[in-house]
């Protein structure tokens, strides 16, 4: 007996919970044996093989491969992170079950007090409700609905989505919560903040903004959002900080409405955005959830994966969509999870895309998806062609580079069968596939294998020492400024991806740097130092450090652009790397052009195509050119 609640009572609750219902809510599960038992894959480890059971005639479920089991109450703590009275109180709940008065000084003491995190969803539920409230109601929120009408968002998902608007006034919660939440409380949840003078206020994610609550997989309020009106200065949209209760690189916006549709589709589609995600809703796509300002995680993947078979991303179709699809295929070529790639035509975003060509047109698209493998294969082929034993190895090189740093990959199946396909597509032999992969995963290059020696490489030494080519010197520049600025990185790795790095090993620190700033940590050059293993990656981590305080890194960004409010010095680093990677594009497809061309005859579509390409580059080529 535990604290006073009987065997008798947690028996009522254990007999009252559908343990299938319960645990389906996390997992796919599919019936075998005509019911009596339902696998699925297990919550616990990286699972790939349904190994994972649960048997309803026992109330009981196992998994078979880590050996975690037990019943509802064991489950409920191992997936909420909650001792035993916490789960027991939320399946009393879920079974409408009344808890019994407990009898020791202590336990009545217990059942009076709220724990911090339950007056934290307290709080935040109380939030929510204000300020949609405020939103349907106030005159203030006049222009919000406004807004929200000419954005086309109707009143049903207004209350679906629970939108609401903070006034333009800095105490306007903090005033009414008085009496109600404790102000450690509101700190805590991140409702509150403090101005440059030390003043608690409301937090700067609320003033004079559309409203997005964010809630956990339980529909619980953990977070908000925040869009600025038309017309009014600041970032568009804010973000809720991290705290106890949410994490932005493990939530999804919008999941709890969409979970029941991702379960029966067993797909999923993932946009960037807010406004996306609720556009795709209205139109009657319900399997959508949305990133709150990250890329895709192994996080994301893994809450997801559970209950979907396929992952579709969906990424805008201009540049930066273009970029961020570029990112994650670089993360998830090599995963073991059906993760799939689809960009918009006509550099539209997802809502605008719906708005002008309908649902039925977007669910043909999510059709033609492609793996994310396929998607890297088929830029390399835009950028390199296969027309020429050249070109089709340069393409095999750059794809077996990726996979080269998966060895989790190494003698799988799956790597087994992008080898044969891509040799098969390249007409390349497979036992040369196989000997060029091999080849690369020898190579003295940086490892983050723990333990692993310095590699004595000519081109390592080279950096150390200050001898960089001119491709070079623009991307030590980029991590310098990273390294002086860290809190600038959003900007910078939304615009400068790591395949823009020629050099290999600025290219793996970058994307250090990156994976830091998707897991919500700041790449600050202490924390990039810890997540390095490979030392030397830290050598050179430690001496661009030092090239950026010699250089004055941090004077020369000093001076900020009027209109963007921006260090001129980081914009024109960013526009040098731009700039490059769109000279090596015009070379490349100069390059093409020549090859189609020389054969002379009729113009064929592609000719006209590249021609065009070509058009646009030499007219850049003859704009002023940013310094270097």
């Amino acid at each position: 007996m535990l604290s006073g609640i009987s065997a008798d009572f947690k028996e009522i609750i254990r007999s009252r919970t559908d343990l299938v219902a319960l645990i389906g809510e996390t997992v796919a599960l599919s019936p075998q044996r005509g019911g009596s038992d339902y696998v699925g894959l297990c919550p616990f480890h990286e699972d790939h093989n349904p190994s994972f059971h649960v048997y309803p005639d026992r109330q009981s479920w196992r998994c078979w491969v880590c050996n975690e089991g037990g019943d509802c109450f064991s489950f409920v703590e191992k997936t909420d992170g909650c001792g035993f009275f916490e789960a027991l109180k939320m399946l009393a709940e879920r079974a409408d079950v009344e808890l019994p008065r407990r009898g020791t000084r202590e336990t009545e003491r217990h059942a009076q007090a709220k724990s911090e995190k339950e007056q934290m969803y307290a709080a935040l539920r109380w939030v929510e409700d204000r300020l949609h409230e405020c939103l349907l109601n106030s005159a203030e929120a006049r222009e919000a609905r406004g807004y929200l009408a000419e954005r086309g968002v109707s009143p049903e998902m207004i209350e679906r989505f629970r939108l609401g608007y903070h006034p333009d006034d800095w105490e306007w919660l903090l005033q009414r919560a008085r009496g109600k939440f404790p102000e450690p409380i509101l700190h805590q949840a991140r409702i509150l903040g403090e101005n440059k003078f030390g003043r608690v206020n409301d937090s700067h994610i609320f003033i004079d903004r559309v409203i997005f609550p964010i809630h956990d997989p339980k529909g619980r309020t953990i977070s908000f959002g925040g869009r600025v009106l038309p017309g009014r200065e600041g970032p568009k949209y804010y973000n809720g900080n991290d705290s106890e209760l949410f994490n932005k690189s493990e939530t999804l916006y919008g999941f709890p409405l969409a979970k029941d549709a991702i379960r029966k589709s067993r797909q999923v589609l993932i946009v960037e955005g807010y406004t996306d995600c609720i556009a795709a809703h209205q139109a009657g796509l319900c399997n959508v959830v949305g990133v709150l300002g990250t890329a895709l995680t192994e996080q994301h993947v893994g809450q997801l994966k559970h209950i979907a078979e396929e992952i579709i991303l969906l990424f805008d179709g201009d540049a930066a969509g273009q970029l961020n699809a570029d990112r994650v295929v670089v993360k998830f070529l090599a995963q073991n999870v059906d993760v799939k790639i689809l960009t918009l035509p006509d550099q539209l975003d997802p809502a605008e895309y719906l708005a002008a060509h309908g649902v039925d047109a977007l669910r043909s698209l999510m059709s033609s998806a492609l793996e994310a493998w396929e998607f890297k294969y088929r830029q390399l082929l835009q950028k390199h062609g296969v027309d020429t034993l050249g070109s089709r190895q340069a393409v095999l090189d750059e794809m077996l580079s990726l996979l080269g740093q998966a060895s989790n990959l190494t003698g799988t199946v799956r790597e087994d069968s992008l080898l044969g396909r891509l040799s098969q597509m390249l007409r390349i032999h497979e036992m040369t596939v196989r000997s060029r992969l091999k080849g690369i995963r020898s190579k003295k290059a940086p490892s983050a294998n723990a333990g692993a020696a310095p590699a004595e490489n000519d081109d390592l030494l080279r950096l150390l020492s200050g001898r960089l080519t001119k491709h070079e010197k623009l991307e030590a520049e980029i991590l310098e400024i990273l390294f002086v600025v860290p809190d600038r990185s959003p900007f910078i790795l939304s615009r400068v991806v790591p395949d823009a790095f020629e050099n290999p090993y600025l290219r793996q620190l970058y994307q250090y740097c990156c994976d830091l700033h998707e897991r919500g940590i700041v790449p600050r050059v202490g924390a990039v130092l810890s997540e390095l293993e490979s030392e030397d990656l830290k050598r050179l981590c430690v001496v661009l450090d030092d090239w950026s305080r010699e250089k004055g890194i941090q004077e020369k960004l000093a001076e900020l652009d009027a209109r963007e409010n921006l260090p001129v010095f980081l914009m024109q680093a960013v526009e040098n790397m731009a700039w490059r990677q769109e000279q090596s594009r015009h070379e490349r497809s100069r390059g093409e052009i020549a090859g189609y061309t020389s054969s002379g005859g009729d113009i064929s579509e592609k000719d006209r195509d590249l021609l065009r390409l070509a058009a646009s580059h030499h007219q850049r080529r003859f704009q002023k050119k940013p310094a270097i």
